[in-house]
């Protein structure tokens, strides 16, 4: 199941899909219960992260049904953030915040939870969004701690390119060498992993802030 994680992260988004939903076939099939959970949460998140809303909302809603079905607790907690993120990205971010906020609330504080960085990038996001700057720089702090801390690098490249969005929120046109830092930071970390999601990403996303970074300083 791992494989269409490295699919998505190598830039093979539609093909991670793909091998993701046949995971959660074979594993359907066999009926272990945890089996199914894992296939789910995996489908979960490539969709997540390939921006398909579609097929986030059918494995988001098919890994929470199942969960409490079969008393799963461990599997239903970051499920409902990962419910909380695909509210966030259909434009409902007060909700979604709100919701992912209590979720993460849920999770053990000190045990390593796969995907905790990824969330809490997520809700660092969304409390920039709406204002909520310096919070965010907090959570992007936490979760960059956790990445480290749990060996959860690999998600370190989009950890720091969101900490120069958030840092470009915050200060303005000042922010920009320290945002460019943290976006050559992210493709230093991103390179090494062939991770050509990431790169796509930091090409396409943070431009426009630093961009305007620069453009708030020149004009300051």
């Amino acid at each position: 199941m791992i494989l269409s994680r490295i699919l998505w992260l190598q830039g093979f988004p539609e093909q991670g899909l793909r091998l993701a939903e046949r995971n959660v076939e074979d594993a359907t099939a066999n009926d272990l219960a945890v089996g199914v959970c894992y296939a789910l949460e995996v489908a979960s998140l490539v969709s997540i992260w390939s921006s398909d809303p579609v097929a986030t909302e059918r494995y988001v809603t098919a890994i929470l049904d199942y969960s409490v079905r079969h008393g799963l607790a461990a599997w239903n907690r970051p499920a409902r953030g990962y419910d909380a993120i695909r509210i966030i990205n259909r434009g409902d971010v007060g909700k979604g915040l709100t919701q992912l906020r209590n979720a993460l609330d849920e999770l053990p504080a000190t045990s390593f939870v796969p995907y905790h960085p990824f969330m809490l990038g997520t809700l660092a996001q969304a409390q920039a969004a709406t204002g909520h700057v310096a919070e965010a720089r907090a959570t992007i702090e936490e979760a960059l701690t956790k990445s480290e801390r749990d060996e959860e690098r690999w998600w370190m490249p989009e950890l720091l390119r969101i900490k120069a969005e958030v840092i470009s929120l915050a200060e303005g046109g000042e922010a920009a060498p320290t945002a460019e830092l943290h976006l050559q930071d992210a493709l230093a970390w991103a390179r090494p992993q062939g991770a050509l999601s990431f790169g796509a990403a930091m090409r396409n996303r943070p431009c426009s802030v630093v961009a305007a970074a620069r453009t708030g300083r020149a004009g300051a």
